[in-house]
């Protein structure tokens, strides 16, 4: 799957989960909130 198909099922998703492992720490946190965050501007 290419970038471009990508970011094409991104725009074209109702909704998207971003979820992490158990237990997260600091790291894990903050890496799914900038994906949250990255994907919320490419709508």
């Amino acid at each position: 799957m290419t970038l471009d198909e990508i970011l094409k099922e991104i725009k074209n998703a109702e909704s998207i989960v971003v979820l992490t492992h158990e237990s997260p720490d600091g790291d894990a946190v903050g890496s799914s909130m900038s994906t949250k965050l990255i994907l919320e501007a490419c709508r």
